[in-house]
């Protein structure tokens, strides 16, 4: 009934029926923010091409609405219009469509589906967090930032050539996943949790691998990073407990602090003569690490660069002073250096430490 709906100047301000489907009347223009008083009543909405904008919130938790056909008239889709859609499958955005706001599909549970038309301008972000269905999505033709942070059963995804900006931030089911040469960075979180990722290979070109970028990644077996890359950010590899082996690339200056903290099967790893730092508990936790060479090229080692690491036996290094109390805790290195492994006292030369008063862990 037309008179459930309260409209002024064309904008819809609150529809109070209990109907399952709703009809808005022709000549609104735009639908405010969480005008249905019953959202959970409500199965279908058809809208008239008379509306130009549908603002922030305007349909969130219309949770049981399968499907919505979207008028040509549309310019803009504020922040989240279709949030808590659980019913909802599939989308066509209208070609006409300018803007689609931050979260706008968030918790749409059964979105398998999107397409984006060429008419875009703005994408916002997270759009689709929490999208546990998504498989499908097709950006507007030459854009370069794909946004799929949260989409967590997503499995696959081609990133299409002329891409610069990524973020699979909680993509936990990725699987696969192809990076194209236009990517010159891997920016703060774009991969971190995306815990069934077992490799990847980064495009020659990439200059940084920023913090946070591949935390936790729990399968992570193999990564290929390029020579192009000059610095690994803070926490960029850590908790990543099944990488094995990394080469790093013969550009790198800075790898960050806890870069690869605590990735507990890494054995092998290869530090380039033209690194210059080597950042706080970088390595600490590494515990399957038996041997390393420090390049002259370091002048910086932060403390507790590779405490923690139980198998390290061996370290090749001339310059002795990186090398104390301060980053060998809890290592037979550090041992051999007379390092207590508990507190990073110094040990006697026949009993324990002379600090803490306890006996020396390694023989």
């Amino acid at each position: 009934m037309l008179s459930d709906f309260i409209i002024d100047n064309g904008r819809l301000l609150s529809y109070s029926g209990e109907e399952s489907h709703v009809e808005v009347p022709h000549g609104v223009s735009s639908i405010a923010g969480n005008v249905f008083l019953h959202p959970e009543k409500i199965r279908s909405v058809t809208l008239p091409d008379t509306v130009l904008e549908l603002e922030e919130h305007a349909f969130e938790g219309c949770s049981h609405v399968e499907s919505i056909e979207l008028p040509g008239s549309i310019k803009i889709i504020d922040d989240h219009v279709f949030s808590h859609w659980e019913a909802l499958r599939e989308i066509v955005i209208p070609d006409g469509v300018e803007t689609v706001g931050d979260e706008c599909f968030e918790h749409c549970s059964a979105l398998y589906k999107v397409s984006f038309p060429d008419s875009i301008r703005n994408l916002g972000r997270a759009m689709f967090y929490g999208c546990r269905s998504l498989q499908q999505v097709r950006f507007p033709k030459g854009w370069d930032t794909i946004d799929l942070s949260g989409c967590f059963g997503l499995k696959e995804f081609q990133v299409p050539e002329g891409v610069c900006v990524v973020d699979f931030y909680q993509c936990n089911a990725l699987e696969k996943l192809n990076i194209p040469k236009s990517l010159s960075c891997i920016e703060y979180k774009s991969f971190a949790y995306c815990s069934s990722l077992r490799e990847l290979e980064l495009p020659d070109g990439v200059y940084a691998i920023e913090d946070f970028a591949f935390e936790h990644c729990a399968k992570l077996e193999s990564i290929v990073i390029p020579d192009s890359v000059r610095s690994i950010g803070r926490r960029a590899f850590a908790g990543c407990k099944s990488l094995k082996s990394v080469k790093l690339p013969s550009g790198l200056e800075q790898l960050s602090d806890e870069a690869f903290s605590g990735c507990a099967a890494l054995e092998n790893i290869v530090l380039p003569e033209t690194l210059q730092q080597i950042g706080r508990e970088s390595f600490f936790g590494c515990a399957s690490i038996k041997s390393i060479a420090i390049p002259d090229s370091v002048h910086t080692m932060g403390e507790d660069a590779f405490s923690g690491c139980e198998r390290l036996e061996k370290i090749q290094c001339r310059n002795k002073k990186l090398l104390d109390a301060r980053n060998l805790r809890n290592s037979p290195y550090g041992e051999k250096l007379g390092i207590c492994s508990h507190c990073g006292g110094r040990l006697g030369l026949f009993g324990g430490c002379s600090r803490c008063r306890n006996p020396r862990k390694y023989r």
